[in-house]
């Protein structure tokens, strides 16, 4: 006589089923599922919170002018994350790099400084 099967969330026996069953019960299948996708969703809201406060801070920097001159230490003690950005944009004018964090952004004048600007829309 075969052995029964374990449940891959709880190790719990499979009693009854289809042969190729690998779940006790529907809890145990949710559950299993939704532990596996946890680490992804964790970590995409994880980016998502740090792109906005990054929005926050440009935007906060910036006020009501149209570019603002900032040192990159400032943005840091803001709580700035220079990894996370949307996109890159190269200007028409003088092909400069801009890097955005949705409608927000900036460009490296130097080591120290950097221009934030709005969209160019």
């Amino acid at each position: 006589m075969m052995e029964p099967r374990q449940c891959l969330r709880c190790q719990g026996p499979i009693k009854q089923g289809r042969a190729d069953r690998k779940f006790c019960s529907e809890g145990c299948k949710n559950e299993y599922h939704n532990n596996q996708k946890a680490e992804s969703r964790n970590e995409i809201i994880r980016i998502e919170k740090a792109l906005k406060n990054n929005r926050r801070i440009l935007k906060k920097v910036l006020g009501v002018k149209h570019e603002e001159i900032v040192t990159r230490e400032t943005l840091l003690k803001m709580g700035f994350e220079f990894t996370y950005h949307t996109h890159h944009v190269l200007s028409s004018y003088q092909k400069n790099e801009y890097t955005f964090c949705y409608n927000y952004g900036y460009r490296k004048i130097d080591e120290e400084r950097l221009k934030v600007v709005k969209s160019f829309k």
